[in-house]
């Protein structure tokens, strides 16, 4: 018989995402000079995300954003597999002017795992991404695009209190442009990142609590480059690096088959990018904040015939930077 606990599937818990979801890290960002993204250990990593929230996590393993459990038995019948698809939409905000920009990251991500003995899951996604960003405060643009192999595993401790993990490595593409299109550039990326998570479960009668405390890492490897055109310049090879502390937790409130849930958690970088502006750009230099506070409300459901699945709203709030979100997700266990 299954036993549904659409608020607190056994799993992981980005993306992604998104660290991570702080937005791109600047590394030269005068107008006059190049920019170097490091999108991926800020709004890049949202693959792990969908790929935690499609594999049906509880707690906190992503690359971004904290995804959502789906409703998977707990614990289910040993070696039952099941499949899913998640994908997320999230906008991205910087007002800093010196570091200014806007637009939209989109992410995907497909997967499958299976129980292995009564407490360890195994799972394996395929996940992809792209995000476009008017980088206003240069008059240009930044398109980047990638795929990823996104491992993952999750092990039950005690009626109360699992662990789960993930660890993804994402190849990239990068086409750029700034001063209104007079100067072009493309370069490839390199990015991998694990997650670690430790989340507690509580259920009294219809209420769920899951506090989740859980830690981040996202390494990324942009390759050197040469720009085209008027005022071209030669840009080095450039490594970012984000480690990044979460504590926070969410409660979900069971109605039948349904649990609507609120959520929140607080972010800490013990690692992040510098930020360089050169000399004499307006605005100083933007805040050097390691802090940002993430908030989310949604759904999740279990349906008939082995099938349940989740919505979610989100936003991310930090000095300079903002995110808005949406994830959503289906998954079928046989």
């Amino acid at each position: 018989m299954r036993r549904t606990t659409a608020f607190c599937a056994p799993f992981l818990s980005l993306a992604l995402a998104g660290l991570l979801n702080a937005g791109p890290a600047l590394a030269q960002s005068s107008p006059s000079s190049p920019w170097r993204d490091s999108s991926g250990p800020f709004a890049a990593t949202a693959p792990g995300v969908t790929v935690a929230q499609g594999a049906g996590q509880g707690g906190g393993t992503e690359s971004t954003p904290t995804p959502t459990p789906t409703g998977r038995s707990q614990p289910g019948t040993p070696g039952n597999p099941a499949v899913w698809f998640s994908a997320g939409w999230t906008n991205l905000q910087n007002s800093f002017p010196g570091t200014a920009y806007h637009g939209n990251s989109y992410n995907g991500a497909v997967g499958g795992d299976a129980q292995i003995g009564d407490r360890l899951i195994l799972g394996l996604a395929v996940s992809g991404e792209g995000t476009i960003l008017d980088t206003t405060f240069n008059a240009g643009h930044l398109t980047t695009t990638g795929a990823g192999l996104n491992p993952y595993a999750v092990y039950t401790l005690t009626d109360h209190f699992y662990v789960d993990a993930l660890v993804g490595w994402s190849w990239l593409t990068n086409d750029l442009d700034r001063s209104n299109g007079a100067v072009t550039a493309s370069y490839d990326s390199f990015r991998w990142l694990g997650n670690l998570n430790l989340t507690g479960r509580f259920i009294e009668g219809p209420w769920q609590f899951l506090p989740t405390v859980g830690y981040l890492y996202v390494h990324q490897n942009d390759d050197a480059y040469t720009e085209r055109g008027t005022g071209a310049a030669s840009v080095p090879s450039r490594t970012s690096i984000v480690g990044q502390g979460r504590l926070g937790g969410k409660v979900g409130y069971t109605i039948d088959n349904v649990t609507p849930y609120v959520g929140a958690r607080w972010e800490h970088n013990f690692v992040q990018p510098n930020v360089t502006i050169a000399p004499g750009v307006p605005g100083g230099s933007p805040s050097s904040s390691r802090e940002g506070a993430f908030v989310q409300v949604g759904m999740n459901a279990d349906f008939k015939g082995g099938f349940s699945g989740g919505i979610e709203f989100n936003t991310m709030q930090k000095s300079d930077q903002a995110t808005y979100g949406i994830l959503g997700n289906v998954r079928y266990a046989f």
